[in-house]
């Protein structure tokens, strides 16, 4: 019956070609009855499963902070006892939530500098932002290779050209961080 629930969710989410918040919304039903059902018969690894689909229902409604912290608090029953692509998802979803943070900090770096321009002259991105933005471009690549890896062994395609367009993106980004003839966007 849990997975049953697991797959409504699935089809009800997928089955809008929209990014809309009201289509992520319209899962929540089907995942809190899969959750607790899995709780009341103890069925681990679907409970993960269904933890970690939350998890980017709740990345995708701009709540990537607690998304994160729930799929890496369901990593490690999903690593021994959860399907492959589950996994491979897990890392996906910790990885998009490093790119929100950056892209986040970014924003609010410029907005910081934009209030000190008129005081100061601008200037480029200072070293310890640098710094931070290359930390989570790393982790965000390090999450992104496993799920790369775990894509792979399940020949999930459309995830694939999704981890190969985000690994792209970041050492774009990544190769304007560190080339000193590159303007910062």
């Amino acid at each position: 019956h849990a997975l049953i629930l697991l797959e409504q969710q699935d089809s009800s989410s997928s089955s809008s070609s929209s990014s809309s918040k009201s289509y992520f919304l319209s899962a929540l039903p089907f995942l809190l009855e899969c959750l607790s059902l899995c709780e009341s018969q103890s069925i681990d690894s679907i409970h993960a499963s269904a933890l970690c689909v939350l998890a980017g229902v709740h990345s995708r409604l701009d709540n990537y902070q607690k998304g994160r912290a729930m799929v890496l608090s369901c990593m490690p029953s999903l690593l021994c006892h959860g399907h492959v692509w589950f996994q491979g998802e897990g890392y996906f979803i910790i990885a998009k939530c490093y790119l929100r943070e950056s892209s986040d900090f970014v924003v609010s770096y410029n907005n910081k500098d934009d209030s000190r321009r008129g005081k100061e002259g601008g200037g480029g991105m200072k070293k310890s932002y640098k710094k931070q933005l290359m930390k989570l471009h790393r982790l965000a690549l390090s999450n992104l290779n496993e799920s790369k890896t775990l894509f792979r062994r399940v020949q999930d395609i459309e995830r694939l050209r999704e981890v190969h367009y985000l690994r792209a993106r970041i050492y774009d980004s990544m190769y304007n961080l560190t080339d000193p003839t590159s303007t910062n966007r």
